[in-house]
């Protein structure tokens, strides 16, 4: 984890709960302000975690990078929401869902695709995340995603989204995008 530019071992998720007025996190026994967190990895040691719990880096504003485990099909509700910083996530290729708020107004994140097993995109995921610009949606099997129509509100800066035999939610989706200047979708195979 990297802590006002020191890195520092994580070996273990912190404990208790990083919502609400704290303005700290319990990191291996030491109180640490969320505002110092600029990079965590869940690498190898990680390998074996599935779900990314709920709140996990909630609040972090200076968090720049987090890295996923490999094995990970879950990201819990609120679990980066408000990490205004958030700028590098690469998904794992088998998440299967994403929570309720998990990146809920992460203003700098871009991310190209989303995983192609995803089965969940929760109420306002990606929610003012203004950076986000070209998403390519082809890899995904959209008639089998419980997808949110605020999934991703507020974002006005799509400027390419690109869906073959989409499914209503994500054409109601799709019209909640200001600013769209390049979207196909055509509903039911159409």
């Amino acid at each position: 984890m990297d802590i006002d530019g020191t890195l520092h071992p994580l070996t273990a998720l912190w404990a208790g709960t990083t919502s609400g007025a704290s303005s700290n996190v319990v990191i291996d026994g030491i109180s640490v302000p969320k505002y110092r967190i600029r990079e965590v990895s869940l690498g190898s040691e990680f390998d074996s975690l599935t779900v990314i719990p709920n709140y996990l880096c909630n609040n972090f504003a200076s968090l720049q990078k987090i890295v996923l485990p490999s094995g990970l099909t879950q990201i819990g509700n609120y679990a980066f929401q408000n990490c205004t910083a958030l700028s590098l996530v690469s998904l794992p290729s088998g998440l299967t869902q994403i929570g309720n708020y998990a990146f809920y107004n992460c203003r700098a994140l871009s991310l190209a695709s989303l995983p192609s097993g995803l089965t969940q995109i929760g109420t306002s995921a990606f929610q003012s995340c203004t950076a986000l610009s070209d998403i390519d949606f082809n890899s995904l099997d959209v008639s089998s995603i419980d997808f949110s129509p605020s999934a991703f509100g507020g974002v006005k800066n799509i400027s390419a989204c690109t869906r073959r035999h989409a499914t209503q939610a994500l054409a109601d989706a799709a019209i909640k995008f200001t600013g769209l200047s390049n979207w196909t979708v055509v509903i039911n195979g159409a």
